[in-house]
């Protein structure tokens, strides 16, 4: 989340190949910005929490996930089960039936998983399950504001933005002008919803992406067309609007391997780009690990070397 960083490990006392980690696991939390450790949670053999290392799927590729509000911490220790404990301390508050999606967001007497199939509601003190919402969700780059979730809806007849509200347990789909019509042919996904409220999609043909910017009003209001990137992220300035978006990508010739980064300009289609070569095998990392903005710098870290 914004204050911290969170890291899950494992004990390893054996030093072959075919050796397993074992118990005891740890659960850390360091504040983000000084890197000063904030607490430690452990789960020990015989704790009733039987942690799975094989590899099924989980959203984002990450065990780990907070709330919007950054007041839980959620760790999807086995296919269908998940220990939460409190992102300030660490205490622990319970083990649910559940596989953490997206994004979630709190209510007073429940849980809201976003994830593809839809929205669904977790009560916080039986753990009873119940779906809200039936239908495709994006919800990667979801937000609060004003106490309602945003994030990206597509149905049959175009691409939403949908907006939940937690109070009533109401969902709302808004237009996106110009993305009326069956997509189904298209790939999309949520970048980000800004704090201006503006939302940062992709569409994807298979060959090509184009990334798209939409107001509250769901009016366009810039695009990057053409683009190709195996990862994308919006780049935020100081008070988290958006104006650019970053894409990585990989490239093979017959002398070298590069891994390149590429800032796009949503505004005036602007595009600078920069590389890293090795000329053995890909620089160690393909993926955007952070950007930022600070005045009219942007930053975009890969993680390659």
């Amino acid at each position: 989340d914004e204050r911290r960083v969170y890291t899950v490990q494992a004990s390893w006392p054996g030093s072959a190949s075919g050796d397993e980690p074992e118990y005891p696991y740890t659960i850390t939390a360091y504040d983000v910005h000084t890197g000063m450790k904030h607490w430690v949670y452990t789960i020990s053999e015989g704790s009733g929490i039987a942690v799975d290392l094989s590899d099924f799927p989980v959203s984002g590729g990450s065990r780990l996930r907070t709330d919007a509000d950054g007041r839980y911490l959620f760790f999807q220790y086995a296919e269908d089960w998940t220990l939460v404990l409190s992102a300030e301390n660490g205490a622990y508050q319970t083990v649910l039936n559940f596989k953490p999606g997206e994004f979630l967001c709190l209510g007073e007497k429940a849980i809201y998983n976003f994830n593809r199939e839809g929205i669904q509601r977790i009560d916080t003190k039986g753990g009873a399950v119940r779906i809200l919402y039936s239908g495709r969700l994006y919800a990667e780059g979801a937000r609060l504001r004003n106490g309602q979730a945003h994030c990206l809806a597509k149905r049959s007849d175009g691409v939403y933005r949908a907006v939940f509200n937690p109070l009533t347990e109401n969902i709302t789909l808004e237009p996106l002008h110009g993305m009326e019509g069956n997509r189904d042919a298209k790939e999309h996904a949520l970048i980000c919803v800004d704090s201006d409220g503006n939302l940062i999609l992709r569409e994807s043909d298979g060959s090509s992406d184009s990334i798209f910017i939409f107001n509250q009003k769901g009016v366009q209001t810039g695009a990057v067309r053409n683009a190709k990137a195996e990862a994308w992220k919006a780049v935020l300035n100081e008070t988290g609007v958006c104006q650019y978006a970053a894409g990585v990508k990989r490239t093979k010739t017959s002398s070298y391997y590069r891994t390149h980064a590429t800032v796009y300009d949503l505004k005036s289609g602007a595009v600078l780009s920069g590389s890293v070569k090795n000329s053995s095998d890909y620089p160690s990392a393909g993926n955007i690990l952070y950007t930022q903005r600070q005045g009219n710098t942007v930053s975009v870290a890969t993680g390659s070397i």
